[in-house]
């Protein structure tokens, strides 16, 4: 008995020693004090395009885009009431739409990318404190008419409404397997901008939309070129009849090239080339699409170029079609005759100077009104071609009195 009471007494010393060397609070990490500064507002602080900030100030935004999806990668989106901004971060991090947070400014740099100002080196914890959550702004409401204007706040989040997906981007998902997909977003007036989505957002294996209806999005801009970053497919909502009552077309895509990073899969054959032209067709990496043009220094040049497309098989009874957006130019050639520009189908081109094979032409319905101003037109494969392999060629020819540029891009083919 003596014994169990020795052990017990020995039991609840050590209890006591081991409960008094134990801190009633764990020790909590250090959370650092970030002082303000100097506040700016964000109109303020893009005045200041190159700083490499160092006095100590802040600026406070509402997020209105994040990394959640995945569409966009250590950068977010912000907002007050003068204007929006492009946070780009060192790391990723967990700011979600509707946190209200302040910058501290020193350590980053205010620069300007493609014309778009962002806020850069931007560190989420030693830069950013989170203030409030559940802070959405309402998206601005505007016009397809206000990008043509430029008149949309760059980086602001904005809604716009009767608009669809261009004819040919129909059936085909947001992004490329391998790539960034841009799709043409459409008015019933012909006026456009294009829906940037990275293959890495949730979404980008998505089917975009065939209706017509609005869109919320990130008003963005590389250059010239507008561009809306799309935050999630919820606030995409086209279930409505298309422009002028318009069938969306039907069919699987079997075959499609946005000429994103090059020529894809496609051939170049110029049996006609005079000196000083050093190609007929060629990619534009700038703008996304491929070109044709004879016309170099002011001079017209006698040419033919063809941009042939790999072996397609279509199979069945099913008429296919070929859906692409094309653009001719300059203003002073907009009204060359089209003969100069023109769609071709053959079963049994291979290789080598595409003459020496049999082609059938296809008439382009549409060519557009504008200078540049590009528009989708759709074409049926000749049913001849159906169980067939086949391959389709642009075929551009000038002379040494005109010429004139022509472009294509987001072709499609369906069945």
């Amino acid at each position: 008995m003596l014994k169990n009471k020795f052990s017990l007494a020995i039991i609840a010393a050590f209890m006591l020693f081991v409960s008094s060397c134990v801190k009633d609070n764990l020790d909590t990490p250090p959370i650092p004090t970030l002082p303000i500064g100097e506040v700016y507002t964000i109109s303020e602080l893009i005045t200041k395009t190159g700083t490499q900030f160092v006095d100590t100030a802040s600026v406070y935004g509402t997020v209105t885009a994040d990394e959640a999806s995945g569409n966009l990668y250590k950068t977010i989106y912000i907002e007050d009431a003068t204007g929006a901004l492009n946070v780009r971060m060192t790391a990723t991090s967990g700011m979600r739409v509707g946190d209200y947070i302040r910058v501290y400014l020193p350590g980053t740099v205010l620069s300007k990318y493609g014309g778009m100002h962002q806020l850069d080196q931007v560190h989420p914890d030693n830069n950013i404190v989170i203030l409030a959550n559940a802070k959405d702004i309402e998206p601005e409401l505007v016009t397809m008419a206000d990008f043509a204007n430029n008149s949309v706040p760059v980086a602001k989040l904005i809604r716009l409404e009767d608009v669809q997906f261009n004819t040919g981007d129909l059936g085909l998902p947001y992004a490329e397997l391998d790539g960034y997909g841009q799709r043409t977003l459409e008015d019933c007036d012909g006026n456009s901008v294009i829906v940037r989505t990275s293959n890495y957002a949730s979404f980008a294996k998505h089917i975009i939309p065939s209706g017509k209806g609005s869109i919320v999005a990130i008003a963005s801009k590389y250059n010239t070129t507008w561009q809306l970053l799309v935050r999630n497919t919820l606030e995409i909502n086209m279930t409505g009849e298309r422009c002028g009552g318009e069938e969306p077309p039907t069919g699987d895509v079997i075959f499609s090239e946005t000429f994103e990073t090059g020529q894809g899969d496609f051939t170049l054959e110029n049996p006609i080339m005079n000196a000083p032209v050093t190609y007929i067709w060629t990619h534009d990496a700038s703008y996304k699409y491929m070109k044709a043009s004879a016309y170099v220094s002011g001079a017209n040049y006698l040419s033919e170029g063809w941009l042939i497309s790999p072996a397609i098989n279509l199979s069945g009874e099913n008429d296919a079609t070929l859906t692409f957006e094309h653009a001719i130019g300059p203003a002073a050639q907009m009204g060359i005759d089209k003969k100069y520009f023109t769609l071709w189908f053959s079963t049994n081109y291979t290789t080598g100077n595409p003459n020496d094979a049999t082609w059938t032409q296809v008439t382009i319905p549409n060519f557009g009104t504008t200078a540049w101003g590009f528009v989708s037109t759709t074409v049926t494969v000749p049913s001849a071609m159906n169980n067939a392999s086949v391959r389709f060629a642009y075929k551009y020819t000038s002379t040494n009195s005109e010429s004139a540029t022509w472009e294509i891009k987001n072709v499609v083919v369906k069945q």
